[in-house]
């Protein structure tokens, strides 16, 4: 049942990925472009003008897909028209085509990321695997960031890409030191996915996980590098079980620097010739940073990291109080796409996720609101959190399977809240200090263990454009059992009393008030209330 009732009425995604074209200029040994007999193309602009309510609601618009992206002739059309929103945009590329006007471009449109594809520091082994020059590459890039200073902007920020393979895994810890030289501080180690291609069974490609011992060898290596140099490793999730233990790793504090402490800094990392230690120190948007330290403090969680406490000692648990949580008897695939993204094709068609092909709808049939909210996809959204989810959904390389807990009649962010089990929909994937957030609607689900009180851990943040208050009900069961009205960034605790029921799980549905909204317009990108705990009492 609860399956059911969270495939339906979900919010709109916030995260769109478009797909301007599915050509590419190269032909990597590992990719099956080219090989599959598949149809290229390029985004048109009447399917670029049936994404406009889906472009100007999102939060993220991810511009590209499986081609070069600057190859679609009207990518600076795409681009500016994804610009007229509030959303981050971001593109994938593979660098050998951001001459000085393309950077421009990057700069002009408000781009926040772009992801570059270089598989190997050693210019030989990556002509092997991509079969052109390293050199132009990265004199791009050096080109973007002397641009980026030049016109005194931190934007677009440079994130390096690297498919970890069998055949290039030595050169991880290269790979490290080629990201600090171009001034990025981040590197994204993405899992290989085995196509039956001839180049991958000639040359012997295979996952790390079929060489686990040199892999955990030059991952350690890589992680000691990454840390002198202040680089960020980002790994797979598949590859993660052969990472060294981590370190205790602490939360990004929510007091910014003030101007002073960073032109100082500034001033430091040039005079030392730092460049990338440089364009770190440079403030980023607000938003953006709360958006990051979630990321870290997610990963953090999933990899059981302990975190330091928050200034305010907001971090702290309370699951000291409360029995150890219990995993449960099944495996699940570890997903939110269907709920927070979606994948729009060149043709048009609506994807679930970058990973997979079944078509949904075709925005130039049909509205995206139609498709999402259909009957088609909401039976997707089902089979994923069943025991037997879709076919392409149990072999995915990004998601992966984990034991999410046994339902129980507690939960605490971070300690046994899943998606799909505890947690319904409505909510941000984001954790920070031991908060999750809430969209307008957001709902969970605990055992009904008889007892008579639900316990709530709320809080704030300081909204721009609403302030620090939140204000909304609770429901259990559909039945209203009560207000909440929350101030402050640490946790308020409020409790409810809850009729009376013989249902063996209980369904909570907090609902933000958003009648105050400026204009009297739904904003989608609006945040409802902090969620930390909720449990039944006595």
């Amino acid at each position: 049942m609860f399956a059911r009732l969270i495939s339906a009425d979900v919010p709109p995604p916030p995260c769109v990925q478009i797909e301007t074209t599915t050509r590419c200029n190269l032909r990597c040994i590992m990719c099956p472009k080219g090989t599959n007999g598949e149809t290229m193309g390029d985004l048109s602009a009447s399917t670029l003008e049936n994404l406009g309510g889906l472009i100007d609601n999102a939060w993220e618009i991810r511009a590209h897909g499986f081609g070069e992206t600057f190859l679609n002739r009207d990518f600076e059309k795409i681009l500016r028209r994804c610009g007229d929103g509030q959303a981050t945009i971001s593109i994938v590329t593979n660098g050998t085509l951001i001459d000085e006007r393309r950077a421009h471009l990057l700069i002009d449109a408000g781009v926040e990321t772009i992801y570059v594809s270089i598989d190997a520091a050693d210019p030989e082994l990556f002509r092997v695997i991509r079969k052109t020059s390293l050199k132009k590459i990265v004199d791009n890039l050096l080109r973007l960031q002397m641009m980026k200073l030049e016109r005194r902007t931190p934007y677009p920020r440079i994130v390096m890409q690297m498919v970890g393979m069998s055949n290039n895994i030595h050169d991880l810890p290269g790979m490290i030191r080629l990201t600090a030289s171009v001034g990025s501080n981040e590197l994204n180690l993405v899992a290989f996915t085995e196509f039956d291609m001839e180049t991958v069974h000639s040359l012997k490609l295979r996952s790390l996980l079929d060489c686990p011992d040199e892999a955990r060898r030059w991952l350690a290596e890589s992680q000691v590098v990454a840390d002198e140099l202040g680089v960020h490793l980002d790994v797979a999730h598949v590859y993660r079980e052969l990472m060294p233990p981590p370190r205790e790793v602490h939360a990004p504090a929510l007091v910014r620097p003030g101007p002073l402490a960073l032109v100082r800094k500034a001033f430091a990392h040039a005079l030392s010739g730092d460049f990338a230690g440089l364009l770190a120190g440079i403030d980023r948007k607000a938003r953006l940073g709360v958006t990051r330290a979630g990321s870290v403090l997610r990963h953090a969680i999933e990899w059981g990291v302990p975190t330091a406490p928050a200034r305010d000692g907001a971090a702290a648990t309370l699951s000291a109080l409360r029995p150890a949580p219990r995993l449960g008897p099944s495996p699940k695939v570890r997903c939110t796409d269907p709920w927070n993204a979606v994948m729009i094709n060149y043709k048009g068609e609506v994807n679930p996720c970058c990973m997979s092909q079944r078509v949904l709808g075709n925005v130039n049939d049909s509205t995206f609101e139609a498709i999402w909210d259909g009957d088609v996809y909401r039976g997707f959204r089902e089979q994923l959190l069943s025991d037997e989810p879709p076919p392409e959904c149990r072999n995915c390389a990004k998601a992966g399977w984990h034991h999410p807990f046994e339902l129980d009649d507690w939960i605490e962010v971070g300690v046994n809240d899943a998606f799909g089990v505890q947690l319904g929909t409505g909510w941000c994937e984001a954790i920070l200090n031991g908060v999750r957030w809430t969209r307008e609607q957001a709902l969970l689900r605990l055992r009904n263990s008889g007892k008579r009180r639900l316990r709530l851990e709320l809080a704030s943040w300081e909204d721009p454009r609403y302030g620090l208050e939140r204000r909304g009900s609770v429901r259990v069961n559909e039945v209203r059992v009560g207000d909440f009205e929350v101030a402050s960034r640490n946790a308020t605790q409020f409790t409810y009393d809850l009729p009376p029921s013989d249902a063996s799980e209980l369904v909570v549905r907090l609902v933000s008030d958003w009648t105050d909204t400026p204009g009297d317009a739904i904003d989608v990108r609006r945040l409802g209330v902090g969620f930390r705990s909720a449990a039944l009492v006595e």
